[in-house]
This record gives structure tokens, C-alpha cells and sequence, in this order.
């Protein structure tokens, strides 16, 4: 009897990949109901409350601070009240983020060699994400913003060429094509307790020149926001309090429910593909010795979902 093809494994997985960007769906409306009414539905290890808007500087202090945010609002199941975010320093209104050296322990973009000197990146993209994070230090929390690049097997920020557009750039962030983007950061680095974090903004570096000097190199930001302003201000406005935060509590409501039949429909035919009798021997010995023709997502999914570790 002839195994099942194998390429079916790509169609599990954009069936897994689908149901992730529906469950962001559900979190993103379910952030607005909470926004509305001002209060969380559960307490979460860190939420972001407010603000942490990308801006465009008119510093001149800042011309190489690639990155830069107004001022936001967090709360961390170790805090009673939101605490704005000081991390690093808010200077003008604004904080900011460098792509350029600084620490080659915890520099966003990590292409240092050996002789200590930066490998010349030209014509490819970096992709990265932005982090809140929060930490207990001698008894206080603190809380900050990092960012991080996708890294590949050798630790190396991982680039890709700039055969592709920005728009199919961005297109690899929707379907999760990508292994897990982790802080790197002093916060994530130290033995700190209570260490914990959201990513709140995927980005694109498009490269044209970087070796390591602002003069010298022309690096384009692309942002993608992911923030779920969590609830601490509620609809200042009556109106806007009576007439848009019932549908709100409603659509949360009905996008859950539906997402809920959508992930069972799924989960049913994932289960139908586990198993069909022919694979040879069974679907885990299979897969145990083809796992590297197995996406990290399926796996992750038969992993946290089923129980089955490939």
C-alpha cells in the first residue's frame, strides 16, 4: 500500500497557519471590547495599555534612531497601577531604538565578525519584531521596549535578498513563514525575576548599504503594527459609550464563537490525515524519520494540540 503523499503535510500546515491569523482576528477584537470598556478580561503577564504609536522624530539628536515611539502605558500582573514606559530613556516626548552598534551582545542587527569589524550588508531585507517587556529588579518592576532580527543557525541576524517585493516581504509575516523571532536584550539576557514580554511591531529592514556607520548606509523601515491596546481609558465620549461599545461586546462575542467552529472543523480534518492507515509503518515513525520535510508550525500544533511529538 502506497504512503499518502507527502505534500499534504504543506496543506496541514497552511490549515494551521490559517488558524492562527483567525485567532489574531479574535485577540484583535477581543482588545477593542476590552479598550472600550475600559477593563481587562483576565489579568495577563503584560499588557500594553496605551500609546507606543510609531513617529517620525523632528530631533536632530535622534537622526540616527531608526525607531521611534511616543509614550505608552503597560501593566504587569507584578504591578496594581499602569506604569509608563521609561525604557530606554524618554527624551523629547519620544522613545527611540538604533539599528547601529552599540553592544555587539544585544545590537539589533548581529553581523559582527571575528575581527570585530561589521559584514556589509547590501540589496536584502531583515525582518524583526519590537518587545514590551517587564522585569522584577530588587523588589521594583521595570518595564522597557527592545527590538530583535529573525537570527539564523549561526546566531547571525538572518537577511534575504531583495529578489522579492516589500509587499510579498510582508506577506511572509502574515503566513508565519518564519522560525521564532525572541528578545535579545539586557531585560531578556538577565537573571531577572518575573522576566516577561509581548511583541507589539513586526518590522522590515530593507537594505540597500549597512556596514555598521549611519554615513555610510541606507536602511528603510518598514513597520507592521501588532498592538492590542488593552482596557485602562474607556470611551471618554456618551455617544460613542452607548451606541459603538455594545457592538463591540457583540462582534467579540460572534467572532469567538466563530472561530471556535473554524478551529474544530480543523482540528477534525488534521485528525483525518493522522490517520489514514497506509502510512508506513504509522504517521509518527513517518514523520519522526522525514521530520525535516515537517513546517516547525504543524509541529508546534501536533505538539501543544494533540500531544503527538514529531
Amino acid at each position: 500500500m502506497a504512503a499518502p503523499n507527502p505534500n499534504t503535510v504543506y496543506s496541514m500546515n497552511n490549515l494551521v497557519v490559517s488558524l492562527d491569523i483567525l485567532q489574531d482576528v479574535v485577540d484583535q477584537s477581543k482588545a477593542s471590547k476590552e479598550y472600550a470598556i475600559g477593563k481587562p478580561d483576565i489579568v495577563r503577564p503584560i499588557d500594553l495599555l496605551y500609546g507606543l504609536a510609531q513617529t517620525e522624530t523632528t530631533d536632530p539628536n535622534k537622526i540616527n534612531k531608526i525607531f521611534t515611539f511616543g509614550k505608552g502605558l503597560e501593566l504587569s500582573n507584578t504591578e496594581t497601577l499602569p506604569q509608563q514606559i521609561s525604557n530606554p530613556a524618554i527624551v523629547n516626548n519620544e522613545i527611540s531604538l538604533s539599528i547601529f552598534p552599540s553592544d555587539p551582545t544585544t545590537d539589533i542587527i548581529q553581523r559582527q565578525q571575528i575581527s570585530g569589524e561589521y559584514e556589509v550588508l547590501s540589496n536584502c531585507y531583515a525582518f524583526g519584531k519590537v518587545f514590551l517587556e517587564s522585569y522584577e529588579d530588587g523588589g521594583n518592576t521595570i518595564n522597557s521596549i527592545s527590538a530583535s532580527t529573525l537570527k539564523g543557525a549561526n546566531g547571525f541576524t538572518k537577511i534575504i535578498s531583495k529578489d522579492i517585493t516589500i509587499d510579498e516581504a510582508k506577506l511572509l509575516f502574515l503566513r508565519n513563514s518564519f522560525d521564532t523571532i525572541e528578545p535579545l536584550s539586557d531585560a531578556s539576557l538577565g537573571e531577572y525575576d518575573s522576566y516577561k514580554y509581548i511583541d507589539i511591531y513586526d518590522f522590515i529592514l530593507e537594505i540597500d548599504y549597512y556596514d555598521g556607520i549611519y554615513q555610510n548606509s541606507r536602511v528603510y523601515l518598514h513597520m507592521i503594527d501588532n498592538r492590542k491596546i488593552r482596557g485602562f481609558f474607556s470611551f471618554p465620549y456618551e455617544q460613542i459609550a452607548i451606541f459603538l461599545t455594545p457592538k463591540l461586546i457583540k462582534n467579540e462575542t460572534n467572532i469567538t464563537k466563530k472561530y471556535n467552529i473554524l478551529r474544530t472543523e480543523i482540528i477534525n480534518i488534521i485528525n483525518e490525515w493522522i490517520r489514514l492507515s497506509n502510512w508506513s509503518p504509522n504517521f509518527i515513525s513517518y514523520w519522526r524519520s522525514n521530520s525535516s520535510m515537517m513546517p516547525a508550525r504543524l509541529k508546534e500544533f501536533l505538539k501543544t494540540e494533540m500531544g503527538i511529538i514529531i
